[in-house]
Protein backbone atom coordinates (compact mmCIF):
# COMPACT_ATOMS: atom_id res chain seq x y z
CA UNK A 1 0.00 0.00 0.00
CA UNK A 2 1.01 3.59 -0.49
CA UNK A 3 2.12 5.34 2.66
CA UNK A 4 1.33 8.93 3.48
CA UNK A 5 2.72 11.73 1.35
CA UNK A 6 5.20 12.64 4.09
CA UNK A 7 6.55 9.12 4.23
CA UNK A 8 6.79 8.84 0.44
CA UNK A 9 8.64 12.14 0.20
CA UNK A 10 11.14 10.89 2.76
CA UNK A 11 11.71 7.70 0.80
CA UNK A 12 12.27 9.74 -2.35
CA UNK A 13 14.95 11.81 -0.63
CA UNK A 14 16.68 8.72 0.73
CA UNK A 15 16.57 6.86 -2.57
CA UNK A 16 17.84 9.85 -4.52
CA UNK A 17 20.71 10.23 -2.08
CA UNK A 18 21.62 6.56 -2.41
CA UNK A 19 21.69 6.81 -6.18
CA UNK A 20 23.89 9.87 -6.00
CA UNK A 21 26.23 7.96 -3.72
CA UNK A 22 26.50 5.10 -6.20
CA UNK A 23 23.76 2.70 -5.15
CA UNK A 24 21.88 1.09 -8.00
CA UNK A 25 19.26 -1.46 -8.90
CA UNK A 26 19.06 -2.92 -5.39
CA UNK A 27 17.53 0.27 -3.97
CA UNK A 28 14.04 -0.30 -2.54
CA UNK A 29 11.09 1.18 -4.44
CA UNK A 30 9.76 4.55 -3.39
CA UNK A 31 6.36 3.01 -3.15
CA UNK A 32 4.51 -0.11 -4.17
CA UNK A 33 0.96 -1.42 -4.11
CA UNK A 34 -0.27 -4.95 -4.62
CA UNK A 35 -3.85 -4.02 -3.62
CA UNK A 36 -4.36 -6.74 -1.00
CA UNK A 37 -7.53 -5.11 0.33
CA UNK A 38 -9.99 -2.42 -0.64
CA UNK A 39 -8.31 -0.09 1.84
CA UNK A 40 -5.72 0.56 -0.89
CA UNK A 41 -8.28 2.79 -2.60
CA UNK A 42 -7.78 5.33 0.18
CA UNK A 43 -4.32 6.08 -1.19
CA UNK A 44 -5.55 6.61 -4.76
CA UNK A 45 -7.43 9.89 -5.16
CA UNK A 46 -10.33 9.84 -7.63
CA UNK A 47 -10.13 12.90 -9.86
CA UNK A 48 -13.40 14.81 -10.31
CA UNK A 49 -14.79 13.75 -13.69
CA UNK A 50 -14.90 16.44 -16.37
CA UNK A 51 -15.26 16.79 -20.10
CA UNK A 52 -14.70 19.81 -22.33
CA UNK A 53 -17.83 21.47 -20.98
CA UNK A 54 -16.84 21.12 -17.33
CA UNK A 55 -17.88 18.81 -14.47
CA UNK A 56 -19.92 15.72 -15.38
CA UNK A 57 -21.63 12.96 -13.39
CA UNK A 58 -19.50 10.06 -12.15
CA UNK A 59 -18.16 8.19 -15.17
CA UNK A 60 -16.17 5.38 -13.55
CA UNK A 61 -16.49 2.46 -11.18
CA UNK A 62 -13.48 1.29 -9.16
CA UNK A 63 -12.86 -1.81 -7.06
CA UNK A 64 -10.10 -4.05 -5.75
CA UNK A 65 -10.33 -7.59 -7.08
CA UNK A 66 -7.83 -10.46 -6.78
CA UNK A 67 -4.91 -8.18 -6.04
CA UNK A 68 -5.67 -5.64 -8.76
CA UNK A 69 -7.19 -2.18 -8.90
CA UNK A 70 -9.93 -2.45 -11.52
CA UNK A 71 -11.31 0.60 -13.32
CA UNK A 72 -14.45 0.57 -15.44
CA UNK A 73 -15.21 3.63 -17.49
CA UNK A 74 -18.99 3.83 -17.82
CA UNK A 75 -19.08 7.06 -19.85
CA UNK A 76 -16.70 9.33 -21.75
CA UNK A 77 -13.97 10.44 -21.13
CA UNK A 78 -11.19 9.12 -18.82
CA UNK A 79 -11.84 8.02 -15.25
CA UNK A 80 -8.59 8.58 -13.30
CA UNK A 81 -7.08 7.90 -9.88
CA UNK A 82 -3.73 9.35 -8.81
CA UNK A 83 -1.30 8.59 -6.00
CA UNK A 84 2.16 9.53 -4.77
CA UNK A 85 3.92 12.84 -4.35
CA UNK A 86 3.91 15.89 -6.63
CA UNK A 87 7.62 16.36 -5.84
CA UNK A 88 8.67 13.04 -7.40
CA UNK A 89 11.05 13.82 -10.26
CA UNK A 90 13.19 11.11 -11.85
CA UNK A 91 11.66 7.69 -11.40
CA UNK A 92 10.61 4.39 -12.91
CA UNK A 93 6.93 3.54 -12.85
CA UNK A 94 6.11 -0.15 -13.23
CA UNK A 95 2.69 -1.78 -13.45
CA UNK A 96 0.95 -4.76 -14.95
CA UNK A 97 -2.05 -3.83 -17.08
CA UNK A 98 -4.87 -6.02 -18.37
CA UNK A 99 -7.64 -4.71 -20.61
CA UNK A 100 -10.47 -6.90 -19.41
CA UNK A 101 -13.11 -5.30 -21.62
CA UNK A 102 -12.16 -2.97 -24.48
CA UNK A 103 -13.90 0.27 -25.29
CA UNK A 104 -16.48 0.56 -28.08
CA UNK A 105 -15.43 0.43 -31.70
CA UNK A 106 -15.80 3.66 -33.74
CA UNK A 107 -19.14 4.02 -35.45
CA UNK A 108 -18.22 7.12 -37.44
CA UNK A 109 -15.67 8.26 -40.03
CA UNK A 110 -12.49 9.65 -38.47
CA UNK A 111 -11.85 13.35 -39.05
CA UNK A 112 -9.75 15.96 -37.28
CA UNK A 113 -12.42 16.60 -34.64
CA UNK A 114 -11.99 13.07 -33.29
CA UNK A 115 -8.49 13.92 -32.02
CA UNK A 116 -9.89 17.02 -30.36
CA UNK A 117 -11.19 17.72 -26.89
CA UNK A 118 -14.23 15.51 -26.57
CA UNK A 119 -17.59 17.22 -27.01
CA UNK A 120 -21.11 15.82 -27.07
CA UNK A 121 -21.97 15.31 -30.73
CA UNK A 122 -25.22 17.18 -30.20
CA UNK A 123 -23.14 20.29 -29.44
CA UNK A 124 -21.97 20.78 -33.02
CA UNK A 125 -22.98 19.76 -36.54
CA UNK A 126 -21.34 16.70 -38.00
CA UNK A 127 -17.80 17.27 -39.28
CA UNK A 128 -17.96 20.93 -38.24
CA UNK A 129 -14.73 22.83 -38.71
CA UNK A 130 -15.31 24.94 -35.59
CA UNK A 131 -16.77 22.57 -32.99
CA UNK A 132 -17.99 24.81 -30.23
CA UNK A 133 -15.08 27.19 -29.54
CA UNK A 134 -14.02 25.17 -26.47
CA UNK A 135 -10.43 26.40 -26.23
CA UNK A 136 -10.44 25.45 -29.93
CA UNK A 137 -8.18 22.39 -29.78
CA UNK A 138 -5.55 24.05 -27.63
CA UNK A 139 -5.07 20.86 -25.61
CA UNK A 140 -5.07 18.46 -28.54
CA UNK A 141 -5.83 14.94 -27.42
CA UNK A 142 -6.71 15.74 -23.81
CA UNK A 143 -9.91 13.72 -24.15
CA UNK A 144 -8.59 11.53 -26.95
CA UNK A 145 -11.05 8.84 -28.00
CA UNK A 146 -9.92 5.32 -28.89
CA UNK A 147 -7.67 4.04 -26.09
CA UNK A 148 -8.73 1.59 -23.37
CA UNK A 149 -6.28 2.00 -20.48
CA UNK A 150 -3.55 4.41 -19.46
CA UNK A 151 -1.02 5.28 -16.80
CA UNK A 152 -0.11 8.85 -15.86
CA UNK A 153 3.25 10.03 -14.59
CA UNK A 154 4.62 13.36 -13.44
CA UNK A 155 1.03 14.37 -12.83
CA UNK A 156 0.59 17.94 -11.58
CA UNK A 157 -2.84 18.66 -13.03
CA UNK A 158 -4.83 17.72 -16.11
CA UNK A 159 -2.77 19.90 -18.44
CA UNK A 160 0.63 19.31 -16.82
CA UNK A 161 1.24 15.58 -16.95
CA UNK A 162 2.16 12.67 -19.20
CA UNK A 163 -0.10 9.81 -20.22
CA UNK A 164 0.83 6.45 -21.75
CA UNK A 165 -2.20 4.98 -23.52
CA UNK A 166 -2.86 1.41 -24.67
CA UNK A 167 -5.39 0.90 -27.44
CA UNK A 168 -6.76 -2.46 -28.52
CA UNK A 169 -9.09 -0.57 -30.85
CA UNK A 170 -6.31 1.02 -32.92
CA UNK A 171 -3.48 -1.35 -31.87
CA UNK A 172 -1.11 1.32 -30.62
CA UNK A 173 0.81 2.81 -27.71
CA UNK A 174 0.70 6.59 -27.30
CA UNK A 175 2.78 9.02 -25.25
CA UNK A 176 0.79 12.20 -24.64
CA UNK A 177 1.56 15.42 -22.77
CA UNK A 178 -0.77 18.26 -21.82
CA UNK A 179 1.45 20.96 -23.34
CA UNK A 180 3.08 18.88 -26.06
CA UNK A 181 0.05 16.98 -27.34
CA UNK A 182 0.79 13.64 -28.98
CA UNK A 183 4.53 13.02 -28.54
CA UNK A 184 4.76 9.46 -29.88
CA UNK A 185 2.43 6.97 -31.56
CA UNK A 186 3.77 3.43 -31.96
CA UNK A 187 1.86 0.52 -33.55
CA UNK A 188 1.62 -2.45 -31.18
CA UNK A 189 -0.66 -5.47 -30.99
CA UNK A 190 -2.71 -4.98 -27.83
CA UNK A 191 -4.94 -7.93 -26.96
CA UNK A 192 -7.86 -7.76 -24.52
CA UNK A 193 -7.44 -10.28 -21.71
CA UNK A 194 -3.66 -10.36 -21.99
CA UNK A 195 -1.56 -8.98 -19.12
CA UNK A 196 1.26 -6.60 -20.04
CA UNK A 197 4.13 -5.34 -17.96
CA UNK A 198 4.33 -1.61 -18.56
CA UNK A 199 7.39 0.38 -17.49
CA UNK A 200 7.95 4.12 -17.81
CA UNK A 201 11.39 5.63 -17.18
CA UNK A 202 11.31 9.41 -16.67
CA UNK A 203 14.75 10.98 -16.28
CA UNK A 204 14.84 14.72 -16.79
CA UNK A 205 13.70 15.34 -20.36
CA UNK A 206 14.26 11.72 -21.35
CA UNK A 207 11.20 9.44 -21.40
CA UNK A 208 11.25 5.74 -22.26
CA UNK A 209 8.32 3.34 -22.39
CA UNK A 210 8.78 -0.44 -22.29
CA UNK A 211 6.17 -3.12 -22.78
CA UNK A 212 7.03 -6.64 -21.62
CA UNK A 213 10.66 -5.60 -21.36
CA UNK A 214 10.99 -4.29 -24.94
CA UNK A 215 11.49 -0.56 -25.52
CA UNK A 216 8.68 0.93 -27.59
CA UNK A 217 9.11 4.68 -27.07
CA UNK A 218 12.34 6.65 -26.59
CA UNK A 219 11.58 10.36 -26.52
CA UNK A 220 13.48 13.50 -25.49
CA UNK A 221 10.98 16.20 -24.51
CA UNK A 222 12.91 19.44 -24.85
CA UNK A 223 10.05 21.96 -25.05
CA UNK A 224 8.40 22.80 -21.72
CA UNK A 225 8.52 19.31 -20.20
CA UNK A 226 6.84 18.48 -16.90
CA UNK A 227 9.67 17.37 -14.60
CA UNK A 228 7.90 16.32 -11.39
CA UNK A 229 4.61 14.82 -10.37
CA UNK A 230 2.46 11.96 -9.14
CA UNK A 231 1.39 8.77 -10.88
CA UNK A 232 -2.06 7.66 -11.98
CA UNK A 233 -4.11 4.94 -13.66
CA UNK A 234 -7.34 5.09 -15.60
CA UNK A 235 -9.71 3.73 -18.23
CA UNK A 236 -11.79 5.18 -21.05
CA UNK A 237 -15.15 3.43 -21.55
CA UNK A 238 -13.29 0.18 -20.92
CA UNK A 239 -12.48 -2.12 -18.00
CA UNK A 240 -8.80 -2.30 -17.07
CA UNK A 241 -6.97 -3.96 -14.16
CA UNK A 242 -3.74 -2.55 -12.69
CA UNK A 243 -1.52 -4.51 -10.29
CA UNK A 244 2.06 -4.66 -8.99
CA UNK A 245 2.32 -0.87 -9.20
CA UNK A 246 5.68 0.43 -7.99
CA UNK A 247 7.82 3.55 -8.27
CA UNK A 248 11.61 3.62 -7.89
CA UNK A 249 14.01 6.57 -8.04
CA UNK A 250 16.32 6.99 -11.02
CA UNK A 251 19.37 9.20 -11.60
CA UNK A 252 18.99 12.29 -13.78
CA UNK A 253 19.56 11.67 -17.49
CA UNK A 254 22.72 12.91 -19.22
CA UNK A 255 22.76 15.99 -21.45
CA UNK A 256 20.07 16.23 -24.11
CA UNK A 257 21.39 15.04 -27.49
CA UNK A 258 21.05 17.15 -30.63
CA UNK A 259 17.73 16.49 -32.27
CA UNK A 260 17.66 15.22 -35.84
CA UNK A 261 14.40 15.07 -37.73
CA UNK A 262 13.21 11.84 -39.36
CA UNK A 263 10.21 12.83 -41.43
CA UNK A 264 7.82 10.22 -42.73
CA UNK A 265 4.19 9.83 -43.72
CA UNK A 266 1.96 7.03 -42.50
CA UNK A 267 -1.62 6.13 -41.83
CA UNK A 268 -2.80 6.78 -38.30
CA UNK A 269 -6.39 5.95 -37.43
CA UNK A 270 -7.35 5.71 -41.12
CA UNK A 271 -5.87 9.13 -41.98
CA UNK A 272 -2.56 10.13 -43.52
CA UNK A 273 -0.22 12.08 -41.24
CA UNK A 274 3.25 13.56 -41.43
CA UNK A 275 5.41 12.32 -38.56
CA UNK A 276 8.79 13.30 -37.19
CA UNK A 277 10.01 9.91 -36.02
CA UNK A 278 6.99 8.69 -34.04
CA UNK A 279 5.61 12.17 -33.31
CA UNK A 280 2.61 13.26 -35.43
CA UNK A 281 3.18 16.83 -36.61
CA UNK A 282 0.63 17.39 -39.40
CA UNK A 283 -2.63 15.76 -40.49
CA UNK A 284 -3.31 15.71 -44.23
CA UNK A 285 -7.08 15.92 -44.68
CA UNK A 286 -9.31 16.33 -47.72
CA UNK A 287 -11.90 17.25 -48.59
CA UNK A 288 -12.00 19.93 -45.91
CA UNK A 289 -15.34 20.22 -44.10
CA UNK A 290 -16.83 23.45 -45.47
CA UNK A 291 -17.29 26.32 -43.04
CA UNK A 292 -19.83 27.87 -45.42
CA UNK A 293 -21.24 26.19 -48.56
CA UNK A 294 -18.60 26.04 -51.25
CA UNK A 295 -15.88 27.69 -49.19
CA UNK A 296 -12.62 25.75 -49.72
CA UNK A 297 -14.65 22.65 -50.48
CA UNK A 298 -12.42 19.82 -51.65
CA UNK A 299 -9.18 21.62 -50.81
CA UNK A 300 -6.35 19.90 -48.97
CA UNK A 301 -6.09 20.97 -45.33
CA UNK A 302 -3.19 20.71 -42.91
CA UNK A 303 -4.56 20.08 -39.41
CA UNK A 304 -2.79 19.85 -36.05
CA UNK A 305 0.32 21.51 -37.47
CA UNK A 306 3.16 21.50 -34.95
CA UNK A 307 5.74 24.24 -35.34
CA UNK A 308 8.15 22.81 -32.80
CA UNK A 309 8.97 19.25 -31.67
CA UNK A 310 7.28 18.46 -28.37
CA UNK A 311 4.94 21.48 -28.40
CA UNK A 312 1.19 21.49 -29.03
CA UNK A 313 -0.24 21.95 -32.53
CA UNK A 314 -0.55 25.63 -33.36
CA UNK A 315 -2.01 25.89 -36.87
CA UNK A 316 -4.82 24.61 -39.04
CA UNK A 317 -4.62 25.64 -42.67
CA UNK A 318 -6.07 24.90 -46.09
CA UNK A 319 -3.35 24.62 -48.71
CA UNK A 320 -3.42 25.53 -52.38
CA UNK A 321 -5.02 28.65 -53.87
CA UNK A 322 -8.46 30.24 -53.69
CA UNK A 323 -9.59 32.98 -56.06
CA UNK A 324 -12.14 35.62 -55.14
CA UNK A 325 -14.66 33.91 -57.35
CA UNK A 326 -18.42 33.24 -57.09
CA UNK A 327 -17.71 29.54 -56.69
CA UNK A 328 -15.24 30.30 -53.86
CA UNK A 329 -14.25 26.67 -53.93
CA UNK A 330 -10.53 27.14 -54.39
CA UNK A 331 -8.25 24.65 -56.04
CA UNK A 332 -9.47 21.22 -54.96
CA UNK A 333 -7.01 18.42 -54.38
CA UNK A 334 -6.76 16.12 -57.38
CA UNK A 335 -7.33 12.60 -56.14
CA UNK A 336 -7.03 11.82 -52.42
CA UNK A 337 -4.40 12.39 -49.74
CA UNK A 338 -2.96 9.02 -50.77
CA UNK A 339 -2.09 10.57 -54.14
CA UNK A 340 0.24 13.11 -52.49
CA UNK A 341 3.73 12.11 -53.60
CA UNK A 342 6.67 12.26 -51.21
CA UNK A 343 10.42 12.09 -51.52
CA UNK A 344 12.85 11.86 -48.61
CA UNK A 345 10.85 9.51 -46.39
CA UNK A 346 12.72 8.84 -43.11
CA UNK A 347 15.26 11.60 -43.77
CA UNK A 348 15.75 15.16 -42.48
CA UNK A 349 13.97 16.66 -45.51
CA UNK A 350 10.56 15.59 -46.76
CA UNK A 351 9.10 16.94 -50.01
CA UNK A 352 5.36 16.63 -50.61
CA UNK A 353 3.96 17.21 -54.11
CA UNK A 354 0.30 17.31 -55.08
CA UNK A 355 -1.90 18.65 -57.87
CA UNK A 356 -4.90 20.93 -57.50
CA UNK A 357 -7.59 22.13 -59.90
CA UNK A 358 -10.29 24.82 -59.72
CA UNK A 359 -13.72 23.19 -60.17
CA UNK A 360 -14.82 25.90 -62.59
CA UNK A 361 -11.90 25.11 -64.87
CA UNK A 362 -10.25 28.50 -64.39
CA UNK A 363 -6.88 27.28 -63.20
CA UNK A 364 -4.85 24.31 -62.01
CA UNK A 365 -1.65 24.05 -60.06
CA UNK A 366 1.27 21.97 -58.87
CA UNK A 367 2.03 22.38 -55.18
CA UNK A 368 5.31 21.54 -53.45
CA UNK A 369 6.01 21.64 -49.71
CA UNK A 370 9.57 21.10 -48.49
CA UNK A 371 9.62 20.27 -44.78
CA UNK A 372 12.78 20.66 -42.68
CA UNK A 373 13.76 21.29 -39.05
CA UNK A 374 15.54 24.62 -38.62
CA UNK A 375 18.72 23.74 -36.70
CA UNK A 376 19.08 27.24 -35.23
CA UNK A 377 15.52 27.98 -34.16
CA UNK A 378 14.58 24.37 -33.49
CA UNK A 379 11.32 24.84 -35.40
CA UNK A 380 9.73 23.11 -38.37
CA UNK A 381 9.87 24.94 -41.67
CA UNK A 382 7.40 24.46 -44.54
CA UNK A 383 8.73 26.00 -47.76
CA UNK A 384 5.70 26.00 -50.05
CA UNK A 385 5.70 26.69 -53.78
CA UNK A 386 2.58 26.90 -55.96
CA UNK A 387 2.95 26.89 -59.76
CA UNK A 388 -0.35 28.04 -61.26
CA UNK A 389 -1.62 27.64 -64.82
CA UNK A 390 -4.61 29.73 -65.93
CA UNK A 391 -6.83 27.83 -68.34
CA UNK A 392 -9.22 30.63 -69.22
CA UNK A 393 -9.71 34.32 -68.66
CA UNK A 394 -11.26 35.35 -65.35
CA UNK A 395 -11.43 38.47 -63.17
CA UNK A 396 -10.00 37.99 -59.67
CA UNK A 397 -9.63 40.91 -57.24
CA UNK A 398 -7.19 38.70 -55.36
CA UNK A 399 -5.80 35.20 -55.29
CA UNK A 400 -5.42 33.78 -51.78
CA UNK A 401 -2.78 31.17 -51.10
CA UNK A 402 -3.28 29.30 -47.82
CA UNK A 403 -4.92 30.73 -44.70
CA UNK A 404 -3.22 29.68 -41.45
CA UNK A 405 -5.59 29.70 -38.50
CA UNK A 406 -4.08 29.52 -35.05
CA UNK A 407 -5.64 27.21 -32.52
CA UNK A 408 -7.13 28.81 -29.40
CA UNK A 409 -7.89 31.98 -31.36
CA UNK A 410 -11.64 31.89 -30.79
CA UNK A 411 -13.48 34.17 -28.39
CA UNK A 412 -14.31 32.68 -24.97
CA UNK A 413 -17.22 30.29 -25.11
CA UNK A 414 -18.56 27.64 -22.80
CA UNK A 415 -15.00 26.49 -22.10
CA UNK A 416 -14.48 29.18 -19.49
CA UNK A 417 -16.65 27.07 -17.20
CA UNK A 418 -13.65 24.73 -17.02
CA UNK A 419 -9.98 25.64 -17.01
Amino acid sequence: MFSSCVRITTLLSIATGLLAAGAGAADPPLSQDDFPTSRSLRDWALLPPVDALGPIPANGEWKVNQGALVATGVAKPWTIRTAGDAAWADYKLSATVTIQKPGPQPDFPIFDGEYDRWLPRASFPGLSDHPGQFRYRYYAGEFDWGSDAAVWFRYQDRENCYRVQLSSIYQEIILWHGVGGYLAVVPYKIEPGKTYKLEVLAQGRHIQVLLDGAKQIDYWHTCLPTLTGKIGVGAYQATAAFSDVSVAALPRAPATPRRRARFNTRMWRTQRWVFDGDEPICLLQAPAPPITPGYCSGMLSYRFVKLRPGYRPMYSCWVGARPDHPESAGNALVGTVNDIKTTGENTEQLVLTFNTAQPGGTMEGVNTDTLTLDPVRGTYRHDMVYVCTFLKEAKMPFLEFADPLTYNNKEPGLSNKYG
